[in-house]
């Protein structure tokens, strides 16, 4: 987990990250959907992903795109994430893919 949603809509990113583990899952259910409330990265598995154009991330440009389209700011200011230094879409976009990672619900498969 690198994230929470606060009530004003803003996310808070946690350093370090948590590993969510079934203790976390447990307690979580019959609150709603987690993804509403924080937010989940996973390491990138390239090949094996949908979304692997055989040398980068191909997500993280429509993503950006329709950030754009529904007018999703860019900070001056990048968050303090706790995972950017491994992060796939940082390594390919730069500072462009923080704008739009807060608003990305991750729903592992």
């Amino acid at each position: 987990m690198i994230g929470v949603l606060g009530e004003n809509g803003r996310l808070g990113y946690l350093r370090p990250s948590i590993t969510v583990d079934e203790q976390f899952i447990d307690a979580c259910e019959g609150h709603g959907d987690p993804e509403t409330r924080f937010r989940f990265a996973d390491r990138c598995v390239e090949d094996s992903c949908e979304h692997w154009s055989g040398v980068r991330c191909s997500l993280i440009g429509r993503l950006m795109t329709a950030g754009r389209d529904t007018g999703a700011a860019q900070s001056a200011e990048l968050p303090r994430c706790a995972i950017r230094s491994a992060c796939k879409w940082f390594s390919q976009e730069g500072s462009q893919a923080c704008a739009i990672c807060p608003v990305v619900v991750y729903r592992p498969a």
